[in-house]
């Protein structure tokens, strides 16, 4: 009887699991589609910027594509982890060893599913030119992947010792808000400034993250002619590259220039102006530290 009861609470328990496993999984899935219509609109600026130059299947234009798609699958990953631990917290699976070894193996198989679902898309549209798929993924997915394992499996670890998973997990939106005017002309450069900011975030650099946000989401909404705007927003691109480096990879005399021109550029319209003194010292003291 004894044996029979422990069978029936086992079975029980893996069926608590499925049934959790396949929420995060529809929650993924809903997240996944509502991050497809914001991509194809920052990949139909991206055609559009590059088709203006006469180099619409260049390597270039595919490289501007894959990062907007490689940033969805960095914050895909973020969503699956937060969310799916938090829901385990909800029903006191957090440090449930079994749940966490299956929640990481599903984690890692939905963004799998993700890039091959976005491989595919891409290749319907025929964005390809030169460039290998093959080595991008292993280049930029891939640590998505093993970052995602390794989280998880922390936790695990946490839970072995007796430390219980933070009440405070969340995620944090730290998407650019841009006008359809801004995606259609400079679709490729926000898509690069939003990864950067993300990367900003997620190492922990709010404070200058909030401050390059803040700044080109002021560049977007000014009435700038847009020769004015590309210049602008191609130095903040630039500049918030040099941000995401390690600080001995930076380069002292790029950034220096590069302030040095946003500094003269902002003064095209007075709503910069008062965008750029509230985040300059923030972004400037960054470099310096």
């Amino acid at each position: 009887m004894a044996e029979s009861e422990e069978r029936l609470k086992r079975e029980s328990h893996l069926k608590r699991i499925e049934d959790l496993l396949e929420v995060i999984q529809v929650e993924f899935r809903h997240r996944s589609n509502e991050m497809e219509v914001s991509r194809e609109q920052k990949i139909g600026g991206i055609v559009s910027n590059f088709n203006g130059r006469g180099v619409l299947q260049s390597s270039m234009c595919c490289h501007a594509i894959l990062n907007v798609c490689v940033e969805d699958i960095r914050a895909l990953a973020e969503y699956v982890f937060t969310v799916g631990l938090d829901y385990a917290r909800q029903v006191s699976f957090d440090s449930d060893k079994e749940f966490l070894v299956r929640f990481s193996g599903h984690s890692v198989g939905l963004i799998e599913q993700e890039w091959v679902k976005q491989r595919g898309q891409l290749d319907k549209r025929k964005y390809q030119h030169d460039f290998s798929y093959e080595d991008h993924l292993k280049k930029n997915v891939s640590p998505i992947i093993a970052r995602l394992i390794e989280r998880i499996a922390l936790v695990g670890k946490k839970a072995a010792l007796g430390i219980g998973v933070r009440q405070e997990i969340h995620m944090e939106s730290h998407s650019i808000n841009i006008s359809q005017a801004g995606i259609v002309n400079f679709g490729g450069m926000y898509g690069q400034i939003e990864g950067n900011v993300t990367a900003l975030n997620q190492s922990g650099a709010e404070e200058v993250a909030e401050a390059f946000k803040k700044l080109i989401e002021a560049i977007d909404r000014s009435p700038l002619e847009t020769a004015q705007k590309r210049e602008i927003v191609e130095l903040t691109s630039e500049l918030s590259q040099q941000a995401k480096e390690p600080k001995e990879s930076r380069k002292g005399a790029v950034v220096s220039a590069l302030l040095g021109r946003l500094n003269e550029m902002v003064k095209l319209y007075s709503g910069l102006q008062a965008i750029w003194q509230d985040v300059e010292p923030i972004i400037t003291m960054w470099f310096q530290s």
